[in-house]
């Protein structure tokens, strides 16, 4: 069927044939079901307010906009958004399983959960949106610089907090593909040695509690941004063009975690890949010492990721709020000759996460223990 027709429906709708949308619009007038023997493809499809569209337990393509004003029941199936020019989610809605196989990108316009797998099957479109884009506006996030003489008392500010919906990551929800969402990914469900995933297979925090008592975060947010201009601090610029904002809700030591994060290789910004740690931002700080190196414990220049473990908790920012305190993380080549002494968690010498090079010392390495 060719041209841009309209199909208002008050019922179900069964497909046991074939229907090409071609660029119509399906609007679901009153509550109904897709079912059928058929996979179903729309390609703009609406669910009118006060309506429930209850999916298949199987596949549903969308190749244009989804408009949900209503409620929508996934039935535990799938839905693909597979169009060829860029497409928006609108409406809150919860989805089992989401796949975004769209090259120009799907933009979600409202907080959205997926319960399932969440399958980034295209690369991002461009170098700051990502294949799942959930900013609503960038402003000049990451674009003010703090002067040096302000590093000890600015505290956050409007231009710290990205605009954003959320993308809600259910209890045992999944992440794979080769593509990334930008923005804000919030998981609300936190269990001990669960290694969860943030807009991207690589991009994981895994917490320890080391003790019986209940010391884990009851929540995590990451924020995510990328490209020249959305993915470096003003406050350094030579850094992999990816950064990231980590915010939980709750949690005390002696609870660790374990952070992975993502980068790609366009990203490096004239960095060698090999020498690459985890640097963080504070705002503010105790000194004029940030942005500072926090090394790495491990690193996979293949699926492109650098990993942090064994910091306590308290590591971690725990707020959001204008006047309030941030912390970016980043990555960017070692600036440090030799190992050097963090004591970031315990202030054990043999836990590797208290040293920048992300390994204890031998007898007959060289140190440095800053003042």
């Amino acid at each position: 069927m060719d041209g841009a027709y309209a199909f208002n429906i008050y019922g179900n709708w069964v497909n046991n044939g074939t229907f090409t949308p071609s660029t119509s619009t399906v609007s679901f007038k009153a509550s109904g079901t897709v079912s059928g023997n058929s996979i179903t493809t729309f390609h703009h499809l609406i669910i009118d307010a006060s309506q429930t569209l209850t999916a298949g337990s199987e596949t549903l393509n969308i190749t244009g906009n989804w408009t949900n004003n209503g409620s929508f029941s996934d039935n535990g199936g799938t839905v693909i958004f597979n169009g060829s020019t860029s497409q928006d989610i609108t409406g809150v809605t919860t989805f089992n399983n989401l796949t975004i196989n769209n090259s120009s990108g799907v933009v979600g316009k409202s907080n959205l959960t997926v319960n399932g797998v969440l399958n980034l099957a295209s690369d991002s479109p461009n170098e700051t949106n990502g294949s799942l884009e959930m900013t609503i506006d960038y402003g000049v996030y990451s674009n003010v610089i703090t002067e040096t003489a302000n590093l000890e008392t600015t505290r956050t500010q409007a231009h710290d907090i990205l605009s954003s919906n959320f993308l809600f990551m259910g209890a045992n929800a999944t992440t794979t593909g080769i593509g990334d969402v930008t923005g804000k990914v919030k998981r609300t469900t936190i269990n001990e040695d669960v290694e969860y995933s943030f807009g991207n297979p690589h991009s994981t925090i895994t917490f320890k509690k080391n003790t019986d008592l209940n010391v884990l975060p009851t929540q995590v947010l990451f924020i995510i941004t990328k490209g020249a201009d959305r993915g470096i601090h003003s406050n350094k610029e030579n850094t992999v063009a990816r950064l990231y904002q980590i915010i939980r809700t709750g949690g005390s030591l002696p609870a660790s975690f374990t952070l992975k994060l993502h980068y790609k290789d366009s990203e490096l910004n004239n960095n060698l890949e090999g020498k690459l740690v985890l640097w963080d931002h504070h705002i503010p700080y105790t000194s004029t010492n940030t942005p500072h190196e926090h090394g790495k414990t491990a690193q996979d220049s293949i699926n492109n990721w650098v990993e942090l473990s064994g910091h306590g908790v308290n590591y971690l920012g725990d707020e959001e709020y204008i006047g309030g305190i941030s912390k970016y993380w980043m990555f960017s080549n070692s600036l440090i000759t030799y190992n050097q002494w963090l004591g970031n968690y315990d202030g054990t010498w043999k836990n590797a996460s208290n040293w920048t090079k992300g390994w204890y010392p031998k007898s007959t390495d060289i140190i440095e223990i800053p003042n």
